[in-house]
C-alpha cells in the first residue's frame, strides 16, 4: 500500500531529526513538513540523550510551534 502525503512528510521529519546533533542550530523552512519535525524532533533527541538545540525559524508561521517545542 502506498503511503499518503502527509506520511510521507512525517517519514521525512523523522529522518530529518536523526540528523540534528546536540547543541546544533537548525533552521526552520515554512512548508508544512515543519510541522511534522517539531512534533517528531523532541522524542527523537530524548533518545540519543540530547541537552539543547537552538531553533531559527524562517517565519512567522514556523516561529509558533518552535515555541512550543522549545518549552
Amino acid at each position: 500500500m502506498a503511503m499518503d502525503q502527509n506520511e510521507l512528510k512525517k517519514t521525512a521529519a523523522i529522518k530529518a531529526a536523526e540528523f540534528v546533533e546536540d547543541g546544533m542550530i537548525v533552521g526552520l523552512g515554512t512548508g508544512s513538513t515543519v510541522t511534522f519535525w517539531l512534533k517528531q524532533s523532541p522524542s527523537v533527541y530524548k533518545k540519543k540523550g540530547y541537552i539543547s538545540q537552538v531553533l531559527r525559524p524562517a517565519s512567522e508561521q514556523a516561529s509558533r510551534p518552535s515555541l512550543w517545542v522549545s518549552r
